[in-house]
């Protein structure tokens, strides 16, 4: 039985820095975190502790911070770049011409010589400029291309000269 206890020990000692590595969560990477009840948390990755994501969320003027479990979470994703969503430069572009049209009554004038009347030029370059800078928002807003990656696997050792503890926590 000794013998037995000896060999597993052995096994996990071998495996543990083999399981830590092959965590495809790395600090300061980009995720996103979705939990059971249906919240997602995209952010930078500040750290794995034990059985507990830290999360710290994307904002313009504040960074909340979010202590997530692993337990808790039902995918989590990492993302490997980003790119130029083809729909995004369309919504944008469509966006624009919107804006451009509206913009085009208040800037517009309306020319009447006898009895025909007509826009001016103001209303055609409004709509114009408006897909145009529709276009550059959809160009300059990438969207991120997110992989799954599994849940963090954790097998740590610990304890002083007299008592040795060993802790698996294994998230399926």
């Amino acid at each position: 039985m000794h013998r037995a206890q000896l060999a597993l020990l052995a096994t996990l000692l071998t495996a543990a820095p083999g399981i830590q590595a092959q965590s495809p969560l790395t600090a300061n990477a980009r995720v996103r975190v979705s939990s059971w009840n249906g919240q997602q948390v995209i952010g930078r990755l500040a750290e794995v502790r034990g059985d507990t994501l830290i999360v710290i969320k994307d904002g313009l003027l504040w960074n909340p911070t979010y202590r997530i479990p692993v337990d808790r979470t039902t995918r989590v994703d990492v993302s490997r770049g980003k790119y130029v969503h083809a729909g995004r430069v369309i919504g944008g572009a469509l966006l624009g011409a919107l804006g451009g049209y509206i913009a085009g009554f208040f800037i517009s004038t309306t020319e009447c010589s006898g009895d025909v009347c007509g826009t001016g030029p103001a209303f055609p370059a409004a709509i114009a400029i408006g897909v145009a800078g529709g276009v550059m928002l959809g160009v300059f807003t990438p969207a991120d291309r997110w992989e799954p990656v599994p849940k963090p696997v954790r097998v740590g050792f610990g304890g002083d000269g007299r008592h040795a503890r060993v802790g698996v926590l294994l998230a399926f």
